[in-house]
């Protein structure tokens, strides 16, 4: 389905652009954009036999976080940061799959600073 296709059968979604200059235009810039991704996914899935709507998808992947824990040392002087992404459940791992996307693309991450630094 092509993307004027996928607007025009969203309800309420309107697809002229807004005059230059107007505080609208850069909004609907980026509401169409992301409307583009979305559209993206939705193909690419349906590419490959999935046919769950956006909401559907952004429901299952919304667990799959990136979380980052901010820990002192003993002494107080170091500030430590831990940035890990949580697992893949096995739906998530299917759609990123589908999307050829690796689950596991986001590293764990330690960054170590002065307390004065922050």
């Amino acid at each position: 389905m092509l993307k004027q296709e996928y607007l025009e059968k969203r309800p309420g979604i309107k697809t002229d652009l807004p005059p230059e200059g107007t505080q609208g235009r850069s909004a609907y810039l980026y509401f169409s954009t992301c409307l583009s991704c979305i559209t993206c996914v939705e193909y690419a899935l349906r590419q490959k036999g999935d046919t769950r709507s956006w909401n559907t998808i952004k429901q299952v992947l919304q667990t799959h976080q990136v979380i980052t824990v901010v820990l002192p040392d003993a002494e107080g002087s170091l500030v430590h940061h831990v940035r890990v992404a949580t697992e893949a459940e096995a739906d998530q791992g299917e759609i990123y799959k589908k999307l050829g996307v690796d689950p596991n693309v986001i590293k764990r991450k330690r960054v170590t600073s002065k307390k004065a630094e922050l």
